[in-house]
């Protein structure tokens, strides 16, 4: 079972004034994550921030987890008292290519948490004709209430947008 763990935390003042705005947390050739300044897409970089929307504190994603879910089934989302989950699975396509998960990202206009799965390729010259799958489980942890929506898109997938209960 491949597991990844990404943590976001804020340390500092500065940082704080960034709220909803995380990083890009890839996955490089070496299975290392690397955090990259976001570029103000998908949130409000540029608007004060008043400390009264929601803030993610840690993110956790996981494959190769048991789900009911098939590639053709969109994903589900649950949310928890502090957190929201969401599980699926979806093509990647040949053995050619590798998921890939994107850091999530909350938008504090539309007060929505986005989550992103897509494929990379890979580096093989020759590709089974076999299509290859994923299934996942994202855990998405708040301080400050949660969103009032989640939308979760899966390359060669589904696509789920939830509202809050």
């Amino acid at each position: 079972m491949k597991r990844r763990g990404v943590l976001a935390g804020f340390g500092s003042a500065s940082v704080l004034g960034l709220t909803g705005c995380l990083g890009d947390l890839e996955d490089d050739a070496t299975g290392e994550s690397s955090n990259q300044t976001d570029d103000g897409s998908g949130s409000d970089a540029g608007s004060e921030d008043d400390g009264d929307h929601p803030e993610i504190v840690d993110v956790s994603y996981e494959t190769g987890v048991e789900t009911q879910k098939g590639i053709s089934d969109d994903p589900a989302v649950s949310f928890e008292e502090t957190a929201v989950h969401a599980t699926g699975r979806y093509s990647t396509g040949s053995a050619c290519y590798d998921d890939q998960f994107h850091t999530p990202r909350y938008d504090t206009e539309k007060d929505q948490l986005q989550i992103s799965l897509t494929r990379e390729r890979n580096d093989r010259e020759e590709c089974e004709d076999l299509e290859e799958t994923t299934s996942y489980r994202v855990i998405v942890e708040f301080d400050n209430g949660l969103p009032s929506s989640v939308r979760v898109n899966e390359d060669m997938g589904g696509l789920t947008e939830v509202d809050r209960p």
